[in-house]
């Protein structure tokens, strides 16, 4: 969310979308001992579902009061199209970040190159986000 003005520019993702990348970098990741974090499972289960449909996204914003609030379905061409920009793009992620950095260079090393073969091939990362415009 951002202040522009008078006005607030949100986004969120939308409904159901997700991405190969997603589960098969996880995958890889709970290999080597990642667990997901309670907090993060929270995010996933509770607050996206709260903010990933365009009526609720109006309702919010009306509640907060922008009377004038338009919300439209965009496609963000996120530019990650080679596994090594994939993984990195989800390895920067801050559910896997903490884990990520805690690992010796060696294992993590092999899980990059373990997670870039099995995301070889899932194509580009293009997400689609629901914009909130509010004034």
């Amino acid at each position: 969310m951002r202040r522009v003005g008078d006005a607030v520019v949100a986004s969120a993702f939308a409904p159901g979308w997700t991405h190969p990348a997603k589960e098969a970098v996880d995958a890889v990741m709970a290999g080597i001992g990642f667990v997901v974090p309670a907090w993060y499972r929270r995010v996933k289960d509770q607050t996206e579902p709260a903010v990933n449909d365009a009526a609720a996204l109006v309702d919010l914003a009306r509640a907060a009061g922008f009377d004038a609030a338009v919300v439209r379905m965009l496609e963000v061409d996120t530019g990650l199209e080679t596994p090594a920009d994939i993984v990195a793009w989800r390895f920067g992620m801050a559910h896997l970040a903490p884990f990520i950095a805690g690992l010796p260079a060696e294992v993590l090393r092999g899980a990059r190159a373990r997670a870039e073969d099995a995301v070889a091939g899932t194509g580009p990362v293009v997400i689609p986000v629901l914009a909130l415009g509010a004034s």
